[in-house]
C-alpha cells in the first residue's frame, strides 16, 4: 500500500509543478486535456531534473524531506507569480507576447527579425528531435 502512495505522488507532484508553470505561460489560453496533461507531466519532470541538477550543485542531499521542503519552496513561488502576472487584467503574462491573437507563433505583420528568430528556434527543437531519435536507435542503452 505504501509503494502505490509513493507511485502517485512521484507521478502526481511532476505534473503538478508543469501544470503551474504551463498555466503561467499560457496565462488565460487554454488547451485541451490530454494535451495540458502531456505537456504538464513533461515540463515537470524537465523542471524537477533541473532542480535537483541545482540541488546536487550546491550539494544538498536528497532527502524526502529536503526534496519536498525544495517542491514546495519552488511551488510557491510559481504561484507568486501566477498571481502577479496573470490577476492584473491588462497584463497578459509576459510569456503570451510570443502569440498572435489567432494562437499561431507568426503573423503577417510580424518584423523579419522576429519570423527568423521563431524560425531558427524551431529548426533547433528539430534538429535535438532528430538527434535524440537517431542517438536512441543507435545507442539503446541510452
Amino acid at each position: 500500500m505504501i509503494d502505490l502512495l509513493n507511485l502517485t505522488i512521484s507521478l502526481f507532484l511532476p505534473w503538478l509543478l508543469g501544470y503551474q508553470l504551463l498555466m503561467l505561460i499560457l496565462g488565460k489560453n487554454k488547451f485541451n486535456l490530454p494535451v495540458t496533461v502531456s505537456l504538464s507531466y513533461g515540463l515537470g519532470m524537465g523542471s524537477w531534473a533541473y532542480i535537483m541538477f541545482l540541488l546536487g550543485m550546491f550539494n544538498v542531499q536528497y532527502t524526502l524531506f529536503n526534496l519536498y521542503i525544495v517542491y514546495i519552496i519552488v511551488l510557491m513561488v510559481i504561484l507568486f507569480l501566477k498571481y502577479i502576472y496573470l490577476e492584473q487584467p491588462k497584463d497578459k503574462g509576459k510569456c503570451q507576447e510570443l502569440f498572435s491573437l489567432d494562437g499561431s507563433l507568426v503573423s503577417k505583420n510580424d518584423n523579419l527579425l522576429k519570423k527568423a528568430a521563431i524560425c531558427l528556434l524551431l529548426f533547433y527543437v528539430y534538429c535535438n528531435f532528430i538527434f535524440i531519435f537517431v542517438k536512441t536507435f543507435v545507442f539503446p542503452v541510452y
